[in-house]
């Protein structure tokens, strides 16, 4: 059944897996989505291949839809789920810049 399939569980889907998990991710961001829920899409867009930068573009991208306010509502959440060090700056709390010294796909 198509609302239980798990991204890439049995097939390739006409939009590919990646593009696939950031319209999850950008439905997430629209309803307001708990940060555990966000860290589960964010982990799987980035175990596919996608780049911090990538995931903040679909919030940026689902900004016009979900409004300023849930779009400022949803930005630290998403950050942390990414690994920004929101209390210091730009870094994680590594000290690396999100999607430095990851690979080359910025995971792992």
């Amino acid at each position: 059944m198509v609302l239980t399939r798990r991204v890439g569980a049995d097939r390739e889907t006409e939009l590919g897996s990646k593009i696939e998990l950031f319209v999850r991710l950008a439905a997430l961001l629209a309803v307001g989505a708990a940060t555990p829920s966000l860290r589960e899409a964010v982990e799987q867009a980035l175990a596919e291949g996608a780049t911090p930068h990538e995931i903040v573009g679909v919030l940026v991208s689902v900004g016009p839809t979900i409004g300023l306010a849930s779009l400022v509502a949803s930005a630290p959440r998403l950050a942390l789920v990414l690994g920004y060090d929101l209390e210091n700056g730009l870094g994680d709390v590594t000290g690396r810049r999100p999607g430095e010294g990851r690979g080359p796909t910025g995971a792992g």
